[in-house]
């Protein structure tokens, strides 16, 4: 889930152990390449949050992938 407010954007990542989650971003929903949003995420059973400041103003799509 995604939820935003006092300029942040905050994704919840529900995870699993020996799994590895990543974050992407862009601007568009077909983009050429999707940005890493931060470093990975390690799974451990927990949701874990990723954050992205919204200060730039533009609107971002976001994605989570599993390894």
């Amino acid at each position: 889930s995604a939820s935003a407010g006092g300029g942040v954007v905050s994704i919840k990542i529900p995870t699993t152990s020996g799994h590895t989650y990543y974050v992407y971003w862009s601007t568009s929903l077909n983009p050429a390449s999707w940005q890493q949003l931060g470093s990975s995420v390690t799974g451990d059973g927990t949701i874990k949050t990723v954050t992205d400041s919204t200060s730039s103003g533009a609107s971002r799509f976001y994605k989570a992938l599993a390894q």
